[in-house]
């Protein structure tokens, strides 16, 4: 119901058109003054003015009274009048005219071109507010591409700034990308390693090995498995000549839509660690007669150099030791720095009676040069003044301090003690230290592991604002889309709204029958309006209800085709099913599952409604690995292969006319909310839409 207001000099008129109005609207006012009228109209906001053009009372006429309002507020007009239509008249063009009524007035044409009027009106301020959305949604675009491009250009300053070699490269194994880095690496500059193949850098040792990796990466390539990080230890030729050794740590290199395209790697420069392991198996072979102390760092070794972080090992392995090695006690120190104080912070212990151990949290260190070597402590004489009473309490008899070295660098100590008085032999400490040149190396490798978890969760960071930046251009041109699809139909309200007007002017008559089809076809446009809103209501609706429960698959399959019962029959279809023999749960909500499946199965009956007999839908449910995959299949003529990757965008259809083309962008929208897929693809003469939901194993049935 509008809020109308009538302006008419004469009184019966005026009379008429508030009983006849008053049926369908509100009549807020009537005047037949220009002065009256006009203050009314300001103070009173009517939705719609009804004016006469030519007012008896000299003021003005209803056009001048259309232009004064509109400069102090806006209101629409629809003129009267019972001379031909001054479309001479500049005014016109100032002012917003949204119909005519000849006089004598019609009936059905008062209403008519009210109607027009208000529906006119209604479509233009809904345009306004998407108009003014997309606006904001632009701007909003804008700004995250700019924190997108700022991003992108710390991410590339913070791989310049690595020590360790960075690179991407392609299907062909070809690098295309790697920072400065590998200058100090291998020698290249980042221009001479471009564009070339990883395998020209390996060395021989490693080129067959290197080969046979490269071609299993191009197989997960071709077949789009995407592979979990893997870690090899690879030697590389130098530029100038010479071996060097790296940890290559490789991930998948995949696109905002999930696609595998390549490889990133991290090079760790293990040159010295590899170096210093040459040294420690040189001097276990001149241990050959003590074979039980080659077993013991060999398994250590071993244990090691199975995992990037060996960390969580370190418990095991000292209980280990000191049973092996006959020690009453081991504790394993880290050292620490705050400002200029230097102490050792106890990492793990391993001792026949706790209570020794339980002592040392945190030692002091007074002077970190005569911690550079080992030193050994076997008579009271030698302990610092500091530690002689814990000598005598605990009845320490003999005491090894093994520094853990590692590149010239203290980065703690480990102390072995015994309550019993024995000769230690010299391979003893020669093991010892050989064990401590691990153990330095092993918290060096912790480290380094937690410094690229840390890079890698930034990475993490940064493609979720990429995934992010890229939703709000798809939003924007969703956006687009609709401003599009609201316009036309707009355009076609316009033109029949305005065509009596135009034949008037032509001083030719337009039969009441070509008025009503007008009318229908205005009705049509406006509810194809009214279908594109409340399509992307449902879109936005399915992300405010994301509530997650145990759904079974079959029994939202058996509801759907009960409530299409009618449909199916009235296009004599077929329903064939092939369902799994145990009902599979899946995680979704019921609602919506409904909705998905049914709107699978609603475009299969349309597509098969002009399809000759027999006409045949087909569901198959079937479950891989830890997969719930529901297929619909169809015997219908599918669709063209040139538009097969446009169907899950919004607005389009195969069918115009009939559906809004938002079914399937919904659906898709749906799936992903709760980890789900969707894809379409031809088999022989059927259609196929496949949807792929993660199964789940344990639920609340």
């Amino acid at each position: 119901m509008a809020r109308i207001y009538i302006v008419e000099d004469e009184a019966a008129v005026r009379l008429f058109l508030e009983s006849f109005l008053k049926k369908h609207h509100e009549v807020v006012g009537s005047s037949g003054n220009f002065d009256e009228a006009y203050q009314e109209i300001l103070e009173r906001q009517p939705d719609l003015v009804i004016s006469d053009i030519i007012l008896l009372n000299k003021q003005g006429d209803g056009i001048t009274l259309a232009e004064k309002v509109n400069q102090k507020s806006w209101a629409p007009f629809i003129f009267m009048t019972a001379i031909p239509f001054p479309k001479e008249d500049k005014r016109f063009f100032s002012i917003p005219v949204y119909g005519y009524v000849p006089k004598p007035i019609d009936e059905q044409r008062l209403v008519s071109a009210v109607e027009v009027a208000l529906w006119r009106i209604h479509a233009e301020k809904q345009l306004e507010v998407f108009t003014r959305r997309l606006q904001e949604e632009i701007e909003k675009k804008k700004e995250l591409e700019k924190q997108l491009r700022l991003t992108l250009h710390h991410h590339e300053r913070f791989l310049e700034q690595l020590s360790d070699v960075v690179f991407d490269m392609d299907a062909e194994g070809r690098i295309f990308f790697v920072n400065k880095a590998v200058e100090a690496f291998l020698g290249y500059t980042p221009e001479e390693v471009r564009g070339k193949l990883i395998l020209d850098f390996v060395s021989e040792d490693f080129l067959f090995f290197s080969r046979e990796l490269l071609h299993l990466f191009q197989e997960d390539i071709i077949t789009q498995k995407i592979f979990e990080e893997r870690v090899y230890e690879i030697s590389f030729r130098h530029k100038e000549g010479g071996i060097r050794w790296g940890r290559v740590n490789i991930v998948p290199l995949l696109t905002t839509s999930e696609i595998l395209i390549g490889a990133r790697g991290i090079v760790y420069d293990i040159t010295r660690e590899k170096r210093q392991q040459k040294r420690l198996e040189t001097q276990l072979t001149r241990l050959q007669q003590e074979k039980h102390y080659q077993v013991i760092v060999r398994y250590v070794l071993e244990r090691i150099n199975q995992t990037v972080d060996p960390f969580p090992l370190f418990p095991r392995l000292i209980e280990f030791l000191r049973s092996s090695l006959n020690i009453d006690g081991i504790l394993l120190f880290r050292m620490g720095e705050e400002g200029e104080k230097a102490f050792f912070k106890r990492l793990f212990c391993a001792c026949y009676e706790m209570r020794p151990c339980q002592r040392f949290l945190r030692v002091e260190i007074e002077d970190k040069t005569e911690l550079k070597r080992m030193v050994y402590w076997w008579k009271r004489s030698q302990v610092p003044r500091r530690f002689v009473s814990y000598w005598d309490e605990e009845r320490i008899r003999r005491v090894v301090i093994c520094p853990l070295l590692f590149e010239e660098k203290l980065f703690g100590a480990l102390v072995c003690f015994w309550q019993t008085s024995f000769r230690l032999e010299k391979s003893f400490f020669v093991v010892l230290q050989i064990l401590a040149h691990i153990f330095a190396q092993a918290i060096r490798r912790h480290d380094e592991w937690e410094q690229y978890t840390l890079a890698q969760k930034e990475a993490l960071e940064q493609r979720l604002l990429l995934e992010k930046a890229q939703d709000m251009v798809s939003f924007g041109q969703m956006m687009s889309a609709i401003a599009h699809e609201v316009r036309q139909p707009l355009q076609s309200i316009r033109i029949l709204s305005e065509s009596p007007l135009y034949w008037y002017k032509e001083g030719k008559a337009i039969s009441y029958e070509k008025l009503l089809q007008n009318m229908e076809k205005i009705t049509q446009r406006v509810q194809r309006i009214d279908g594109i809103i409340q399509g992307m209501r449902q879109a936005a609706l399915a992300v405010a209800t994301v509530k997650p429960e145990s759904v079974r698959l079959h029994e939202v399959i058996d509801e759907v085709l009960d409530t299409l019962q009618g449909e199916i029959v009235q296009e004599t279809i077929t329903i064939q099913k092939s369902l799994s023999p145990v009902d599979m749960v899946v995680r979704f909500h019921t609602a919506q599952l409904v909705q998905v499946i049914s709107n699978i199965v609603v475009n299969a009956i349309r597509v098969l409604k002009n399809q000759p007999l027999p006409r045949v839908i087909r569901l198959e449910t079937e479950r891989v690995n830890d997969k719930a995959i529901l297929r619909v299949r169809d015997n219908g003529s599918g669709i063209p292969k040139e538009k097969e990757k446009y169907i899950f965008e919004p607005f389009f259809t195969t069918q115009p006319g009939i559906g809004m083309g938002i079914g399937l962008y919904v659906v898709k929208r749906l799936l992903s909310l709760y980890d789900a897929t969707i894809s379409y693809r031809r088999e022989g003469e059927e259609t196929v839409f496949e949807m792929v939901f993660p199964y789940e194993e344990k639920n609340s049935f």
